[in-house]
């Protein structure tokens, strides 16, 4: 029965009209959440163990790194030319580097998937002032 209806387009008219047997009611808390362009069904009991580190944060975190050790190399060189040696645009490119001055517990939280849904590689590039100080950045990527 339950394959029937989890397709993804049931078809409503072929499902018995009486249920055979007993039926179960599970119960689970849960929420859809929209995480950047996709929307997620978030289990709200699911074991912070069980995740895996996300792909893509751990990718925004390397190229924060690779950005960093590009500056630390080339003192001499203007961001705009960093950024052109790069292949990205001289916002991208500060906007990234930038990320190397997370607050350690987010970059750790990052590293373990144990940061909040909500928190895609999106958002983190997106984020327009992430403030200098760690208590502050807490606060604005939802880890209170």
């Amino acid at each position: 029965m339950i394959a029937h209806i989890t397709k993804p387009d049931p078809d409503l008219q072929r499902l018995p009209a009486r249920p055979t047997g007993s039926i179960e009611v599970l119960t689970i808390p849960a929420r859809v959440r929209r995480t950047g362009m996709e929307t997620r069904l978030l289990i709200e009991s699911a074991q912070s163990d069980d995740r895996q580190p996300d792909r893509s944060l751990l990718r925004l975190l390397g190229q924060a790194r690779c950005f960093h050790d590009m500056v630390a190399q080339n003192m001499n060189i203007s961001v705009a030319e960093l950024a052109a040696a790069a292949g990205v645009t001289r916002s991208y490119f500060t906007r990234i580097f930038r990320l190397n001055f997370l607050a350690p517990r987010i970059t750790t939280a990052i590293l373990q998937g144990c940061q909040s849904p909500e928190l895609t590689a999106n958002k983190l590039r997106q984020v327009g002032s992430l403030s200098p100080f760690w208590p502050d950045q807490l606060r604005q990527l939802g880890f209170n």
